[in-house]
């Protein structure tokens, strides 16, 4: 299998328009969108302050739902944060009780950390003087 990504499965989907004529890729990305995507960009909020680099993401604990493309403890949000690609149906109609195996280094032994995962909307983080015209003084 391919790591091979459409529109559809980046949330980018806003982005293609198949009124505009004939382009290299149409009747692929015409068949894509009426099967649905197989794949699903998702962002996460992860607990605890380990960040879960190159995790697997679960279902219940058992079954593998995807895996962590990027992460980080954001200093702004103070939690944890990620992108996920996730496998239909789950970030698609299964979206509760998501965990990430997290490994980490503890006194030089590894150490797997199983930690509860929410799926949650980009941004983010959005300030609230962003829209403000003329932004406010702080």
């Amino acid at each position: 299998p391919t790591r091979g990504r459409t529109p559809f499965e980046l949330d980018a989907a806003r982005l293609v328009d198949f009124d505009k004529g004939h382009f290299n890729g149409r009747r692929a990305l015409l068949q894509h969108a009426k099967e649905g995507p197989r794949y699903k960009l998702v962002a996460l909020e992860v607990e605890g302050n380990k960040a879960p680099h190159a995790a697997f993401v679960y279902h219940r604990k058992k079954t593998e739902a995807g895996h962590i493309t990027s992460t980080l403890w954001s200093p702004t949000c103070k939690r944890n944060i990620a992108l996920a690609m996730l496998q239909a149906p789950y970030g698609v109609d299964i979206t509760g009780d998501l965990w990430v195996e997290i490994y980490h280094d503890k006194e030089g032994k590894w150490e797997r950390i199983m930690a509860k995962a929410w799926l949650t909307e980009r941004p983010f983080f959005r300030h609230r003087r962003r829209s403000l015209t003329p932004p406010a003084r702080l």
